[in-house]
Formats: C-alpha cells, structure tokens, sequence
C-alpha cells in the first residue's frame, strides 16, 4: 500500500488514509501543480519574450554603429581629401600682403574704414575675393574704399 510505504519508520500505530481524504490530496496537489506550471510558463513566455526584444535591439544597435562607423569614414576620407586640398591651396596662394605672383596684375590700394586707412599690394584675384567678401570696397583709380 502506498500509505504504509511512506511511514515514518517506527511509527506503526498511523493508521492509513481514507481513500476520499487520499482523493481529496490528490487533487488538491494536482490543483497546485498545474497552477505552479501555469506560472512557470507564464513566466517562462515572458523571459522568452524579453530576450527575443533585447536580441532585436541589440541586432538593430548593431545595425546603427555599423552605419555610422561607415559614415565617419566617408567623413575622415573627405576631411582628409579637402585638408590635402587646402594644402595644395595654399601652397599655390601666397598669404595677403605679400607681394602678388608675377603676371596677376597687382595694384597698390588703399582701404579706408572707420578705423583709418591702409595700404595694400594685391593681385586682382585677391583684390575680386575681398570685393566680394565686403561689398562695401570699391575700387576707383587704383585706391579702394570702403
């Protein structure tokens, strides 16, 4: 009997369970096995469901450092290529004040502003880029004011 085979040992004056008390704790042990199953699903669905959100969030992270390591090259590369470029420039330009390259067609002018006046040899391709960066200089009779 299954009663007896569980007694403590020593113990022979239990006597066995009735059957409808036996019935009863069974049932009531598979009522609180199947709960205790149903949360542990529950629980375990939600973990499934957690980790599968974090695998697609780390996936789309990925996806994102990716992209943008990308673009950070394409940005050195570019930064590179217009840092070479401005070496090239400025190799081929001298700085303002110095005397022009031959052959550019340099002119002394005087720049007037409010804080007096100045005056400067330039080429004509310097003398046309200030011009456009201060509208106000004007050139007349190789004398510029501003």
């Amino acid at each position: 009997m299954e009663g007896r085979a569980r007694r403590p040992r020593g113990v022979s004056n239990i006597p066995d369970m009735p059957e409808g008390v036996a019935g009863a704790a069974r049932a009531m042990w598979a009522a609180a096995w199947n709960a205790a199953q149903e949360a542990i699903k529950t629980e375990r669905d939600g973990l499934t469901a957690a980790r599968r959100e974090m695998e697609k969030e780390r996936a789309e992270m990925a996806s994102e450092i990716v992209e943008l390591e990308a673009k950070l090259d394409t940005m050195q590369a570019e930064r590179e290529s217009l840092a070479a470029t401005l070496d090239v420039a400025a190799r081929k330009h001298k700085p303002l004040g110095s005397p022009p390259a031959p052959g550019l067609g340099s002119r002394s002018v005087t720049i007037r502003g409010a804080s007096g006046s100045r005056s400067v040899t330039m080429g004509s391709r310097s003398l046309t880029g200030a011009r456009q960066q201060d509208p106000r200089l004007t050139l007349s009779d190789n004398k510029a004011s501003a």
